[in-house]
């Protein structure tokens, strides 16, 4: 039970180091949490630093989750079922960094890539639905939305995997509730999007 708990702390850690707040102040010297909607994401960094901050904050956020999940698979396995709650605690230290508050990013690019690691077709099912939304709406929120809500379905259907369809749900629900904010503005006609 211990080894199992020292999982789950190994993933909040990696998932709660916040690249796009870390990667604003060296590129450009500024806090990316009073700029912008003041999320730490790489949609943030993109608005308010450009696409080359925005783009190594995508990669690290994605990165750091797997490789925390990749280091306990190798080192300290307690099973599949530990190894997908360990990958929740990941996506969490994310949204709620230790850090910064416990006010952290929405869990996109970091759930994003642990469901590619654990299933690379309902990984890019996900992330098609991603770019597909987006190519049409230019939303980054609503795309986000759509691709999580369609995650667990993708899981359902094309994964053998028993867990990964609650793995989905759950991480689906997180990101969903987390951008609570941008479905408000969704339904009010606020929300912004990326100029075409």
């Amino acid at each position: 039970m211990h080894s199992e708990v020292m999982n789950y702390i190994i993933a909040y850690f990696f998932g709660s180091i916040p690249f796009g707040f870390l990667i604003s102040k060296v590129m450009a010297g500024i806090d990316i949490r009073k700029t912008g909607s003041g999320n730490i994401g790489a949609t943030n960094v993109m608005r308010s630093l450009g696409k080359k901050a925005a783009i190594y904050t995508w990669i690290l956020d994605s990165a750091k989750g797997v490789i925390a999940i990749q280091i306990i698979n190798n080192f300290n396995f307690h099973g599949i079922p530990n190894l997908y709650a360990s990958a929740i605690f990941a996506v969490l230290g994310h949204i709620f960094p230790i850090w910064l508050k416990f006010k952290g990013g929405k869990g996109v690019a970091t759930g994003g890539a642990l469901i590619v690691y654990f299933s690379p077709i309902v990984g890019i099912l996900t992330i098609l639905s991603w770019a597909l939304t987006f190519t049409f709406s230019r939303i980054s929120s609503l795309s986000a939305i759509i691709a999580c809500s369609l995650a667990p379905v993708y899981a359902f259907f094309f994964s053998k995997n028993d867990y990964l369809p609650l793995f989905c749900f759950v991480l689906s629900t997180l990101i969903i509730i987390k951008h609570y904010q941008n479905i408000v503005r969704l339904f009010k006609g606020q929300e912004k999007g990326f100029k075409k």
